[in-house]
């Protein structure tokens, strides 16, 4: 009997190393940052951003927007947080706390910008969002947490090979063949639509 509890035990302890690197893996946070003329330290879903160049009292901003987003024609979608302060000395902080998608990666670019001079950028960065190293939900190729409509836009212009519209083969290779061309954007446009084939991604029929 003492030997038969023992070997449960050790079963026990075994299931137990094997589960607790699977549940660190799946961990959600901030990888990948990297901002220059600034320091930006995660902080569970926030991020602590510190600007160190300022001139006192002047007024700064900071933007948390859509990796590859246009500055000059930001839309509502593009910004995940913009905040405003002013300068106590030569150094200026804000504590970024973005809406984050609940599942997939989701890669953004960091502004510190000035409303002096038009917005002059003084300090920029990237970093992303989600567990590191999952690549991403199948799908979703402009990387902004789900799947719709958007990638499919997104997907035909990288296609056709728009200026600007670079995908990952991780998240764009909808066929598992190993490269992203015009199959995959078909594949895509009828998993949007609900084709009844075209439900479940990859798709390898």
């Amino acid at each position: 009997m003492k030997k038969r509890w023992m070997a449960m035990l050790l079963s026990v302890l075994m299931l137990a190393m094997l589960w607790i690197p699977a549940s660190a893996a799946g961990e959600r946070a901030y990888f990948g940052i990297d901002v220059k003329s600034a320091t930006a330290t995660a902080n569970g879903e926030k991020l602590e951003v510190k600007y160190d160049g300022a001139v006192d009292g002047s007024y700064y901003i900071v933007l948390l927007v859509k990796k590859g987003a246009n500055l000059s024609s930001l839309s509502d979608s593009d910004i995940y947080y913009i905040d405003q302060k002013t300068a106590s000395g030569t150094s200026v902080s804000f504590t970024v706390y973005p809406t984050l998608p609940e599942s997939g990666n989701i890669d953004f670019d960091l502004y510190i910008t000035t409303n002096a001079g038009g917005g002059a950028t003084v300090a920029s960065g990237t970093l992303s969002y989600g567990e590191e190293g999952s690549g991403g939900i199948l799908g979703d190729v402009n990387n902004d947490g789900s799947v719709n409509a958007k990638d499919r836009a997104y997907l035909a212009r990288a296609v056709a090979l728009w200026e600007g519209y670079t995908v990952d083969v991780k998240t764009a290779d909808l066929n598992n063949d190993g490269v992203v061309n015009a199959k995959d954007r078909a594949i895509l446009a009828r998993h949007v639509a609900k084709w009844a084939d075209y439900l479940t991604l990859p798709y390898t029929k």
